[in-house]
């Protein structure tokens, strides 16, 4: 394994920011529009695409409901990114994949001694995500190229397990260990599943587990295998609930799920609890495994160095346009990483509130790896920004937008908008700590149970009818 690229940006202290859990609905309206969805497609092969009436008429985040994101040494500090791609194994020449890991985070501050040869070995540096990439090398048509893959990207989400300040994890498989616990249990105040919060281990999610559609989507695909999982071994050995089957089928990344992670867990031992690492750590992954050989392949650029203008609204508002601000800036990252994607600037706008086509431009983007047709996967992006986010928003251009993006999925996220025709405001969100923003832990247990209930209420008047309708069609 080798560093091929490490890079540390200054960034300056920041607005506070704050987590907004999910808002699952179960209107009549929002029923309805959800059984429309799957008869038009199916129970077990439900996609986000198909959910966007769906997520207009019943899934936001919070408007009313915020709290504290903590971040280490608080958002009131200068600090830097990070940005390090590892090659754990080349492409072979017998065909054989080969494999990177691009690790994107923080540290705790800026250290003013940094100049780019004069780093700490003690700077402890703070993983936020995680993005694994297969490259494997493809012949056709008398030419060779190579093609990559994206392989289980996540977030690391690290929450508090103090009594009277306690996190609870709120991915799509704790719904179901939710209701399995309600239904064994019933409901108590004081009860909660011990596999629900951190336990003093730092935990992952999905980086699809953001994007709305793609969250309710996996809750009705696997509540769809598990009923049929919990079927099929009823009387086995091997029987488990439906809830039980539903959450083992939504399985989380380990937070040590590739080579490099496994052998920085090996050398820091504390890794497990807060995935960090030391800047030495990664001496192991030069050249000539010291300290000097480190320093010379990494670049620095310090905050005095960086124009990128800061200054944000404050994210603390119960406005639709702060929500919409939030929505954008947590849900595109995810669909940018899905096609590869590292950088992008989007404009969008609906003048015309017809209902039609938003007008739109993506002038600019940068993607992980080299492709040539990278402009149709510019354009694919941005019709899936529309349809999955920008149109659930807008009441499906009901409400007016005009927004110029400038996204990074290892930085930041600068909104420059107008929502429902007021004035031009300036959102600026960091993507290189988002695991710490996540809508997938809370503090509050009561917005976990908000989840499931509503969800059960889907299962009943939704999923399993629909389920037993393909059952009798079979």
């Amino acid at each position: 394994m080798i560093i091929n690229k490490l890079m540390f940006i200054g960034v300056p202290n920041l607005e506070d920011h704050y987590r907004r859990p999910f808002r699952l609905g179960s209107s009549n309206d929002m029923l309805d529009a959800l059984e429309n969805a799957i008869e038009d497609t199916s129970v077990g092969s439900i996609r986000p695409s198909a959910l966007c009436n769906v997520m207009e008429r019943g899934m936001s985040y919070s408007a009313d409901d915020r709290e504290d994101a903590r971040i280490v040494g608080g958002w009131g500090r200068h600090r830097y990114r990070f940005i390090l791609e590892i090659e754990i194994a080349p492409i072979g020449r017998h065909g054989t994949s080969g494999e990177r890991v691009l690790v994107v985070g923080y540290t705790e501050a800026s250290d003013r001694s940094i100049d780019g040869t004069n780093i700490p070995a003690t700077m402890e540096m703070f993983v936020n995500g995680v993005v694994g990439l297969r490259d494997t090398e493809v012949r056709e048509g008398g030419r060779t190229f190579v093609e990559t893959t994206i392989i289980k990207p996540f977030q690391v989400l690290r929450g508090s397990d103090a009594r009277g300040n306690r996190d609870y994890l709120s991915r799509p498989t704790e719904v179901f260990k939710t209701m399995q616990l309600e239904k064994t249990y019933g409901r108590n105040a004081e009860t909660y599943d011990t596999r629900n919060v951190f336990n003093g281990k730092a935990r992952t999610s999905s980086v699809n587990n953001d994007i709305r559609g793609a969250y309710l989507s996996k809750l009705i695909r696997a509540d769809y295998d598990g009923y049929y999982s919990a079927n099929e071994y009823e009387e086995s050995q091997f029987a488990s609930s439906r809830e039980a089957a539903s959450a083992d089928a939504l399985n989380e990344p380990q937070i040590n799920n590739n080579d490099f992670l496994r052998a920085i867990s090996s050398a820091n031992r504390n890794y497990t609890a807060t995935a960090s690492f030391y800047y030495e750590d990664l001496i192991p992954f030069t050249d000539h495994r010291d300290l000097e050989d480190l320093d010379d392949l990494t670049q620095v650029s310090p905050l005095t160095g960086n124009d990128f203008d800061y200054d944000s609204i404050r994210w603390n508002g119960g406005d639709m346009a702060t929500v919409a601000a939030f929505t954008i800036a947590r849900e595109l990252p995810a669909l940018m990483i899905d096609v590869l994607m590292s950088s992008c600037t989007i404009t969008i706008n609906n003048d015309r509130l017809d209902g039609d086509m938003p007008q739109w431009d993506i002038p600019d983007w940068t993607m992980y790896v080299d492709i040539a047709s990278s402009d149709k996967i510019a354009e694919t992006l941005t019709l899936r920004f529309i349809d999955r986010i920008i149109r659930p928003l807008t009441r499906d251009n009901r409400l007016r937008i005009d927004v110029i993006i400038e996204a990074s999925t290892e930085g930041m996220v600068k909104i420059d908008m107008s929502w429902d025709g007021g004035r031009f405001e300036v959102f600026n969100y960091p993507a290189f700590c988002a695991g710490v923003v996540s809508s997938n832990y809370t503090g509050r247990l009561d917005n976990l149970r908000k989840l499931t209930d509503s969800y059960s209420d889907i299962r009943k008047y939704v999923i399993d009818p629909a389920i037993f309708r393909e059952a009798d069609l079979d």
